[in-house]
């Protein structure tokens, strides 16, 4: 019958399907915990011996700072602000995501 036949196809595709999904989540894991390993080996580096920083640098960093956080607000406003003028119930997550998610220039 036709049921017996979808149901076949579904259990060939999940035996097919599990086994190839599995493998791209370990491997894509892989990646993160390599990621993740380089990046404590940077920080341990940066704890243990940081680097001098004079003043000046120091001003330059600051301003930075300040300047992205006030974009990131500015941009996660508009985004905000847009997302509840078209009546989006989630507007207040999305405009969260969008200010966090701009500090990190490949993300944002």
């Amino acid at each position: 019958s036709t049921l017996k036949i979808v149901e076949d196809k579904f259990q060939n595709f999940v035996k097919d399907a599990i086994p190839a999904l599995a493998s791209m989540v370990v491997s894509h894991l892989e990646v993160v915990m390599c990621d993740f390993l380089l990046f404590l080996i940077y920080l341990g580096f940066w704890i243990f011996d940081p680097l001098p920083i004079d003043k000046e640098v120091s001003r330059v960093f600051r301003s930075y700072l300040l300047l992205k956080t006030l974009v990131c607000a500015l941009f996660g406003s508009c985004m905000g602000l847009l997302l509840c003028c078209l009546d989006c119930p989630l507007w207040p997550l999305f405009w969260i995501m969008t200010f966090l998610l701009n500090y990190n220039p490949e993300v944002g």
